[in-house]
């Protein structure tokens, strides 16, 4: 189950939109820090030049961070996306990448502003996503 999907501005690292599902275990009042920590994470393996960090997982969750295609990376989003454990990480890593490109074709490759409110209207596109994908993560044993 997807607990949380962040779509970040890729330079700056401020959250423009994000999801809440049903079992959400981050706190309101630790949303902005979680997202902090989740950009300068990723400055730190970049500085370090280690790559790009694609995924962390804990025991329970993994968190999933898709930044588009490698043309679009320095003017464009990072989609994250937390979701139980025992989910299919390839699955969810495809539709990181197809909320990414839907974002992108709504509101531009090249994001300015930080009014969030102008990105609201995702939601409408991200449950049309979700509902189509909802079925398509099957775990094989």
């Amino acid at each position: 189950m997807i607990d949380l999907i962040l779509i970040q501005d890729h330079k700056s690292g401020i959250g423009l939109f994000q999801y809440k599902g049903k079992a959400v275990y981050i706190e309101p009042r630790h949303e902005e820090l979680f997202q902090g920590f989740l950009s300068a994470f990723q400055n730190i393996i970049r500085e370090l030049n280690l790559g790009k960090l694609q995924q962390i997982s804990t025991e329970d969750h993994h968190f999933i961070i898709d930044y588009g295609e490698k043309d679009e990376i320095s003017n464009s989003i990072n989609v994250i996306m937390m979701f139980d454990g025992q989910d299919c990480v390839d699955t969810l890593r495809n539709i990181a990448r197809e909320i990414g490109n839907e974002f992108r074709k709504m509101f531009g490759k090249h994001l300015e502003g930080t009014d969030i409110s102008t990105y609201e209207v995702f939601s409408l596109k991200l449950d049309t996503i979700l509902k189509i994908d909802s079925n398509s993560c099957i775990e094989m044993s």
